[in-house]
C-alpha cells in the first residue's frame, strides 16, 4: 500500500511571469489535496510540460484562452475525484467538502486567485478515477539573454528572491527528480 508519486517534466528552459513562492505555495496545496483524496493508497503525478492550446477542446477547457505557448504544471490523482455538481464551486471561497474544523475551503480559493493574478489559467477535470489539476501560465515570448541574468530559477534551493519573472530550466530545478515511481508514507 501507500502513495506512488510520479514525476515528468517535458518543459525546457522557458521564461514565465510568476512568483516562485506562490507557485510552490499552490502545487503544494494541490498536492495536498490529492493526497487527502486518495486516502492510504494511490497514484499522484506531477507533470510540468511545455503547450500550445490549439485544439478547440483544450479551449474550451481553459476558458476560451488564446491558443499560445504555455507551461502547464498539472497534479493528477486516482483519488475518489470530485462530483461533477461540484467541479465549477470547489474553487469559491469557503466551500470545502471536509467536516467541520477539518479544512476551511480557502485552499483552492487561493489557488485560484494566483493563477488569475499572474495572467493564467486553472482547469480542474475530475471522474471517479481521480482528479486532475492543471496551473498554466503563458511563456514569456521574446526575452533576451541580457535579461536572463535577472530571473529566477524555480525551485533552485538557493534562490531566495521572489521576482515576479521567472526562469523555468528544468534541468537545474527538477534535474534531481527522476521521471519515475517515489513511494510515499
Amino acid at each position: 500500500a501507500g502513495i506512488d508519486f510520479q514525476v515528468s517534466v517535458t518543459a525546457s528552459a522557458v521564461d514565465v511571469d510568476l512568483d516562485k513562492r506562490q507557485l510552490t505555495a499552490a502545487v503544494l496545496n494541490l498536492v495536498k489535496n490529492a493526497v487527502e483524496a486518495m486516502g492510504a493508497s494511490g497514484t499522484l503525478t506531477f507533470t510540468v510540460s511545455l503547450q500550445t492550446p490549439t485544439s478547440r477542446v483544450d479551449r474550451r477547457r481553459f476558458d476560451g484562452a488564446v491558443p499560445r505557448t504555455c507551461v502547464d504544471f498539472t497534479v493528477a490523482d486516482t483519488g475518489q475525484g470530485i462530483p461533477r455538481h461540484l467541479v465549477d464551486v470547489v474553487t469559491d471561497p469557503f466551500f470545502t467538502t471536509k467536516p467541520v474544523g477539518k479544512g476551511t475551503g480557502l485552499g483552492l480559493s487561493m489557488v485560484s486567485g494566483f493563477v488569475d493574478s499572474m495572467d493564467g489559467k486553472m482547469a480542474i477535470k475530475s471522474s471517479a478515477r481521480g482528479t486532475q489539476v492543471t496551473l498554466r501560465f503563458p511563456v514569456v515570448e521574446q526575452v533576451s539573454q541580457a535579461d536572463h541574468s535577472d530571473h529566477e530559477v524555480l525551485a533552485s534551493p538557493s534562490v531566495e528572491t521572489s521576482q515576479r519573472h521567472a526562469r523555468l530550466d528544468s534541468k537545474r530545478s527538477l534535474g534531481n527528480l527522476p521521471a519515475q515511481n517515489h513511494p510515499v508514507n
